[in-house]
């Protein structure tokens, strides 16, 4: 069994300035999570001892130690970036592809390639339904069976999620056929969940790669950092081969 853990970077939106959205999974095999897991959190109290050592109170609406975890999500930033956050994610993404801990699944909109406006209503669906595809082509390969997992967002998102799921699973072709996959996914909280926070770093790392590939002189200089992290993703942990379907890029 695997859990794919699904996450985003960038936004959907025309109106959003972010030149691309990518929608991306990233999987791990149920019997290698706790040991990732084990490993992330002891390397997370290694490079960030003054944040991960300070017990968490019973209150987290307010408590700043939940603030300050919820920042760590933002060590890949340009703004944020320095040797000590480089360095935290050179060892996981080292341990992780040494250890063929994880595979990950790409979906990539180029906003200003597409036919149609982008917009949160159709571009989310078919990013989702493209990696759905993507993770039954996977798991068919390996002869197993798998759960998607996301970060919440808001009951009503959520629930038009798995309303999509149903959809695309019981009329689409290509949805009938992801016979694979376990049911609709499953929801749960970034914060309390390193599977998602993972899959967050992994984003952000292939959305930085297309964004600094794409579009260089539009900003695309601040991701030039991550190449070094998408290197490691590309040379061992992606799955499938490209597609490119005038601004819409799938590895399946």
């Amino acid at each position: 069994m695997y859990f794919l853990f699904v996450d985003e970077s960038g936004s959907p939106e025309a109106s959003d300035a972010s030149l691309a959205f990518a929608l991306v999974g990233t999987a791990i095999h149920v019997d290698q999570y706790k040991k990732f897991t084990g490993f992330f959190n002891t390397i997370k109290h290694e490079f960030y001892p003054e944040i991960m050592d300070k017990p968490l109170t019973s209150n987290p609406k307010v408590d700043k130690q939940i603030r300050e975890r919820q920042e760590l999500k933002e060590i890949l930033k340009h703004s944020h970036f320095d040797r000590r956050n480089e360095r935290f994610m050179y060892n996981v993404l080292k341990h992780c592809t040494q250890d063929n801990c994880f595979s990950v699944h790409p979906v990539i909109f180029l906003k200003d390639q597409l036919d149609n406006t982008p917009t949160g209503n159709w571009v989310y669906p078919l990013a989702f339904k493209r990696l759905l595809t993507s993770f039954n082509n996977f798991l068919t390969k390996k002869n197993d069976s798998g759960i998607i997992i996301l970060d919440s967002r808001d009951p009503g998102s959520d629930d038009k999620l798995v309303a999509s799921f149903y959809s695309y699973t019981a009329k689409d072709p290509y949805g009938i056929a992801c016979t694979k996959i376990v049911g609709p996914p499953f929801f749960a909280r970034s914060l309390m969940t390193y599977g998602l926070q993972i899959a967050h770093h992994v984003a952000y790392i292939v959305f930085g790669n297309y964004i600094s590939t794409y579009y260089r002189k539009k900003g695309g200089k601040d991701y030039a950092h991550l190449r070094q992290f998408w290197n490691f993703i590309s040379d061992s942990a992606l799955f499938g081969s490209i597609n490119n379907l005038k601004g819409i890029i799938v590895w399946q």
